[in-house]
């Protein structure tokens, strides 16, 4: 999970050059005027570890892809982000539609890999969790419900609220092979639903675009739910900062704060399911076309489960219609 974080600094480094889209009109050889075109703004803000637009751990308020003024049905969106620590590994990917420019609908599959995990409970704690990995699938809903600058000022921030529905596929079978273990700790079931509330602000900064956001979460997700959920929600914040170096080159940083849901869980001197620390990550962002980001960095994770992954790297592409 921690190593998700490494995998929110590359989306970090999308940071949101949302770029704005263009009508332009044209008169017609006998003077009466066409309709207006409308130019593709950048394909920004990535999509985040979870699934929706926002750096990689962390949402921004801008959606994804939400096409020209008076668009109704937006055009899909596809992510995939890959990150790389010492002994975990995950690989999502995402998809997403935006309704009205106002409403994100997402799907979102996220694999993370335990590593050594299995093999350290078997040797320590002489059990079997009988798998290397689990699935979390998302259902995200983000509505802007506030539009930047709107009600005619220019201090108003964006701000976008969000459900998101997720069930871990493989934590339920870990617990059972482990005589229900899992259930003395903390955890109470494999699904969970999550609440943000976030706010995010555009500035100029010697004539570069930097987006500032920050969001409360209400959850109950151990490790971003890839060890469940417990049932007893907590708040925490969350931000990122984004910076446009150039026209295709933003580079970005973000923090999460994370709630510990579950006690710690040790055996024959060795810890199995440690107390979870805070994110952190950096990253950069490059706008290839219309069509496609591609993002990289690095993440600080700290204690994930078994082991320390203070040092991973991830990679992400996203492509909009």
């Amino acid at each position: 999970m921690k190593k998700s974080l490494a995998i929110s600094i590359l989306v970090a480094t999308a940071a949101y050059a949302f770029a704005a889209e263009n009508e332009v009109s044209q008169a017609s050889e006998s003077g009466a005027a066409q309709a207006p075109k409308s130019e593709k703004g950048a394909p920004l803000p990535l999509l985040t570890l979870d699934g929706v637009g926002g750096v990689v751990l962390t949402p921004i308020a801008y959606l994804v892809n939400p096409g020209a003024e008076g668009t109704q049905i937006g055009l899909p969106s596809f992510g995939a982000t890959y990150v790389n620590a010492r002994q975990k590994n995950v690989e999502s990917f995402g998809v997403t539609e935006t309704l009205f420019r106002r409403v994100e609908l997402g799907y979102n599959a996220s694999r993370f890999g335990t590593g050594s995990l299995r093999s350290d409970i078997r040797q320590f704690a002489g059990a079997d969790i009988g798998r290397d990995d689990v699935w979390l699938h998302s259902i995200n809903v983000r509505a802007n419900v506030v539009r930047e600058n709107e009600f005619d000022t220019e201090f108003i921030p964006a701000l976008t609220v969000g459900a998101h529905f997720r069930i871990n596929d493989g934590i339920g079978e870990i617990n059972k092979n482990l005589g229900g273990l899992l259930k003395t700790v903390g955890y109470s079931r494999d699904y969970g639903f999550e609440f943000t509330a976030t706010a995010s602000k555009t500035f100029l900064l010697w004539g570069h675009p930097l987006i500032l956001s920050i969001t409360g979460r209400a959850t109950d997700a151990s490790n971003l739910g890839y060890t469940g959920y417990s049932g007893k929600y907590e708040f925490s914040a969350e931000g990122n900062a984004v910076f446009g170096i150039t026209d295709w080159l933003f580079a970005a940083f973000e923090y999460r704060q994370k709630i510990n849901q579950y006690d710690t869980i040790a055996a024959g001197g060795r810890e199995l399911l440690g107390e979870e620390g805070d994110w952190w990550t950096v990253g950069l962002a490059a706008v290839l076309s219309p069509h496609v980001t591609v993002t990289a960095g690095y993440g600080h994770l700290g204690t994930v489960l078994n082991t320390r992954e203070n040092t991973a790297w991830a990679a992400a592409i996203k492509y909009e219609f």
